[in-house]
């Protein structure tokens, strides 16, 4: 059995705080994962990061009104997509992950 020492409260803190974050990170891209998988099964993680994921029609406009729901009702995170900046991140997993983190 491993058991993990802490030298203070604060050590314990941070090494929670990162547990936390990374599980997080986990689990957002898993989450994004499934919403493309789930159009198109043969889609990698792999291929999904390094496309642009409107030019190469994985998604279209109709996808990305439906990914804006799905994240808010998944991660709680209002998404503005009539910004066109906001629009612009859709484009890549990579920039949709860093719209639900902030």
């Amino acid at each position: 059995m491993n058991i993990l020492l802490f030298k203070n409260k604060l050590d314990y803190n941070i090494y929670v705080k990162k547990i936390k974050n990374i599980s997080k990170k986990v689990n957002i891209e898993q989450s994004l994962l499934t919403f493309f998988k789930k159009k198109d099964s043969k889609l990698s993680l792999k291929k999904i990061k390094k496309v642009n994921l409107i030019k190469s029609g994985i998604i279209d406009s109709l996808d990305v009104v439906d990914l804006t729901s799905f994240i808010k009702k998944k991660f709680k995170v209002n998404l503005d997509i009539s910004d066109p900046k906001t629009l612009k991140q859709y484009e890549k997993f990579v920039e949709i992950k860093k719209l639900i983190k902030n």
